[in-house]
Parts: C-alpha cells; sequence; structure tokens
C-alpha cells in the first residue's frame, strides 16, 4: 500500500486524504517518523484535522518524545474536548510517563528502598503498554541497573536480554550486566560470561571505548579467576575502596591467624599459614594503588606473584622461630 500511495502521491501531489493514507501505512510499518512527516504536511493544509493530530501524536509516542504526543493531545482537545479516543490515549500517556518519571526519582534516591520502588514503578510502567518497545526498552534498562544495584542476577540479567531483544543497538544493555558480573563473579564460567557480553557488544559497538575497556577488563579477570584471585581472597568486589578492603583485610587475617589454630593438627596448620599470608599478599597488592592498577591490567606486580610462602609482605611481619616451641606469628595493622 505504501509503495502505491508514493506513485500516486508523486504524480498527483500532496493530497491530505492520499497523505493520511500513507501516515497510516507507515505508522503500522513502524515507520513513525515518516509518518510523522506525512501528518505535518497534512496539518499545513487543514491544521484542525483531529484524526490527523491524533495519529500524529500516536506517532510520537512510539519513538519515546511524549512531549510531543502531548502538545498534539492538547489541541485535539481544543477542537473536540469529548473526542473519546484521544482521552482514552491520554489516559496510557499519562499513567505511562507517571510511573517511568516515579522510578527515575526513586532510582536517583539511591537508596535500596529507593531500588525497590523503581523497581515497582518501572515493572508498572511495562504493564500500561506492552507494545510501546520503542520506550519500554529503556525502561527495561533501567530495571537491569535497579537489579544489578540489588544483587538480583537472574532479574537483572532477564532484563537487559529483554532491551538487547528490542534494540540491539543498545549500547548499556551490555555494559550494564556486564559489569555488574565483575562484581559478583566467584567462578570461571561467571567471568567467561562477561567476556561473552562484551564480545558481543563488540560485534554491534566495536568502536566504542567504554566496550573496548570492558572487554580488555573482562579478559583480565578471567585469566585472574583461574589463577589467584586477591579481590576472591579479601572476599571484596573488584569495585571495592579502600576501606572496604582494609576491614575485609583485617577480619580475615584475625580469622586465619595462626595463633587462633594452634589446637589443630599439623596439616590443618599449615593450611592456615597458607591462607594467612595469601590474605597478606592480597592486601599489599589491593591497597597500593600502583600495585593494584598493574593488577587489574593484568601485569606482574612482582616476582612469583600468587606463589603462597614464597615472599614476606610488606606491612605484615612473620617470625617463624626454629624452636620446639611451636610457630609464633606476629602481625601489625
Amino acid at each position: 500500500a505504501e509503495r502505491s500511495l508514493d506513485e500516486v502521491i508523486d504524480s498527483i501531489g500532496k493530497v491530505p486524504h492520499l497523505l493520511y493514507l500513507r501516515a497510516r501505512s507507515r505508522y503500522g510499518l513502524g515507520k513513525y517518523y515518516e509518518a510523522v512527516a506525512d501528518l505535518g504536511s497534512l496539518l499545513k493544509q487543514e491544521k484542525d484535522d483531529v484524526d490527523a493530530l491524533l495519529l500524529r501524536g500516536q506517532a510520537y509516542y512510539r519513538v519515546g518524545e511524549h512531549e510531543m504526543a502531548q502538545r498534539h493531545i492538547r489541541e485535539i482537545l481544543k477542537y473536540d474536548p469529548e473526542h473519546e479516543a484521544t482521552k482514552a490515549f491520554y489516559r496510557t500517556l499519562k499513567s505511562l510517563v507517571k510511573h517511568s518519571e516515579e522510578g527515575d526519582k526513586a532510582l536517583g534516591m539511591a537508596t535500596h528502598d529507593g531500588l525497590i520502588k523503581a523497581v515497582e514503578h518501572y515493572e508498572s510502567a511495562l504493564e500500561v503498554d506492552p507494545s510501546n518497545t520503542e520506550f519500554l526498552k529503556h525502561v527495561y534498562v533501567k530495571l537491569c541497573k535497579c537489579y544489578a544495584k540489588l544483587k538480583k542476577k537472574t532479574e537483572a540479567r532477564q532484563a537487559c536480554e529483554r532491551a538487547r531483544q528490542i534494540d540491539t543497538g543498545l549500547v548499556d544493555a551490555y555494559t550494564i550486566y556486564a559489569e555488574f558480573l565483575l562484581k559478583v563473579a566467584e567462578t570461571s564460567d561467571e567471568f567467561e560470561e562477561a567476556v561473552r557480553m562484551y564480545k558481543e557488544a563488540a560485534e554491534h559497538h566495536g568502536n566504542d571505548p567504554k566496550i573496548r575497556d570492558g572487554l580488555r577488563r573482562a579478559e583480565v579477570a578471567l585469566k585472574q579467576s583461574k589463577q589467584k584471585n586477591y579481590y576472591k581472597i579479601l572476599g571484596v568486589s573488584r569495585d571495592a575502596e579502600g576501606g572496604a578492603i582494609k576491614r575485609a583485610y583485617r577480619k580475615k587475617a584475625k580469622e586465619l591467624h595462626p595463633d587462633r589454630h594452634q589446637d589443630k593438627g599439623e596439616e590443618e596448620q599449615k593450611k592456615m599459614e597458607v591462607l594467612f599470608q595469601e590474605v597478606a599478599e592480597a592486601y599489599e597488592v589491593l591497597s597500593d594503588d600502583e600495585k593494584r592498577g598493574k593488577y587489574d591490567r593484568g601485569e606482574e606486580v612482582f616476582e612469583n606473584q600468587g606463589r603462597p610462602q614464597q615472599r614476606r609482605p610488606h606491612g605484615f611481619p612473620f617470625n617463624f622461630p626454629q624452636g620446639g616451641g611451636g610457630r609464633r606469628f606476629n602481625f601489625n595493622f
């Protein structure tokens, strides 16, 4: 129908009725901006055409331009205050905008309760009009962000997947979930999933510096997950700040200090010694910005990196008497 109308309009000119028919055809094909252009030409000739105003407002709604949609609604109600189709459209638009804006407001609170409220509003927005995918793809991305912050892996993955199903061009639909994985991953399989996510993103956005940097960091994290992972040893995320790293170190050091395990068998004591020294080594690296930077980039921080019992980490002095009174460990926080 669109092609036939193209030929007729090219032949006899931009007749309002024909422009409206072509706009409806284009709207049905998802060519919303083309429909907006046709209806704009029509309204220059017949500015009070309510049907044209409504269809143009709906086209703007479909591409997420809600303010323009509202302007067209207000224009229609000037001509026909009781226009039922327009009033129904307005109710849908108003509800969608309300839930979306309230969700954004709650997300901006940056609190756990705020995230819960944001999820509720975004989920409600999805229910208002599931067919408005062009707008809802952004809602799915925001849901993914909320679930990632709430550390809900399954829900975050599903939300980002739905966004990518609608539009593979959404960079955030890849990076939000991939970054979440890098923060919470504990197994090589999870790090491999982060690498796969970034590689998939690179297929669509290979020149995006955020994608390139993320892929590099994911590949480094995957490599480290198969060796000695200092973040995992201390039980902190890869974006942990200095204070969190120090607290984790103190807790682990106290738990593993060999003086607490003198009643254990010799094999168990040796195991505690190894773990104790790993904690010290991890803290030495992660508490030093330069060393941590090298580690995060996948560079060797020091010779024999990751080999236990071969180094005496700075700031964690050990004393191993050779007498028969057993091992004695002294350390300073």
